[in-house]
């Protein structure tokens, strides 16, 4: 999200020229307001005072004082399991929810990569709860999912929703919007998977593109060995993100076609087993 929100902060305007969002999301749920209710989310204030009275602070001390003197060990220790802190409405620095903004044309207009992977589920997977697969996977009438998932069930189906709604769908209205404010946009989907995760993973999970990107994959710790393949997806994501980074389209020499994103085709480049251009990729779906 946090790319995503830099995008309709005015203040934000004018500091970069490109923006890349990976697993682009606008939120599933509204960014708390200020001062009333956003949601299921009371007001920020109210969760504010909710988490000082936590820390048990001395009577009468200045709160700004005392909060920014406090270690994050101890910060971190009052935190339970339904404190969240997210960005904030509060008219100025954040006018609005994010999805409103890009929906009137608010956002910043520069060229836009955006995307998300074929197992996003491992994040609901790791965070549980409300936001398991199983719980988003309720969002969906049965008669929808036999529509729409073909063949799927069970833990598949859950993870496929997930991904669906938390991810994939979000990075399409984007794409959307930002198609409609007349900026260029390149879209993506990332289903490969390391070789030593295969056994261990259905898909790409969520945040594994980073290292293939930036070209750390000699650095993640799960995994025990790296191939050559592993290393020439990597090559070739870090090539296209270095060159849209420099020139705000991907495309550049020794790298496969990666056509720009329009809403009829909608064409998105799959990086996976192959580098393959799918036009109206999970368009049902999405």
């Amino acid at each position: 999200d946090a790319v995503n929100y830099l995008m309709v902060m005015p203040a934000a305007r004018g500091l970069f020229q490109q923006a890349i969002s990976q697993s682009s999301s606008v939120g599933m749920a509204p960014a708390p307001r200020l001062g009333r209710r956003a949601g299921f989310n009371p007001p920020a204030e109210e969760i504010a005072r909710t988490f000082i009275a936590k820390l048990e602070l001395p009577p009468g001390a200045d709160l700004v004082t005392s909060l920014r003197a406090l270690p994050a060990d101890r910060l971190l220790a009052a935190m339970g399991e339904r404190d969240r802190f997210s960005p904030v409405i509060d008219g100025g620095t954040l006018p609005d929810q994010a999805g409103l903004l890009f929906a009137v044309g608010a956002q910043q207009k520069v060229p836009y990569l955006t995307g998300g992977n074929s197992w996003e589920a491992s994040l609901g997977r790791m965070i549980g709860g409300g936001f398991s697969p199983a719980i988003a996977a309720r969002l969906v009438p049965d008669r929808d999912k036999t529509r729409l998932y073909p063949g799927l069930a069970g833990d598949a189906l859950d993870d496929a929703v997930f991904g669906d709604l938390v991810i994939l769908s979000q990075s399409r209205y984007l794409a959307n919007r930002m198609r409609a404010a007349g900026m260029p946009v390149y879209s993506w989907y990332f289903s490969y998977v390391a070789a030593d995760r295969r056994s261990r993973q259905p898909g790409a999970a969520h945040a594994d593109d980073i290292a293939f990107v930036m070209g750390t994959l000699g650095a993640e710790t799960d995994l025990a060995r790296t191939t050559p393949r592993d290393w020439e997806v990597s090559r070739l994501m870090t090539g296209y993100w270095v060159r849209f980074a420099q020139t705000g389209n991907p495309n550049g020499p020794g790298l496969p076609v990666w056509p720009a994103f329009e809403p009829g085709p909608a064409p998105v480049l799959e990086i996976g087993g192959e580098v393959t251009v799918r036009n109206a990729f999970l368009e049902d779906r999405m």
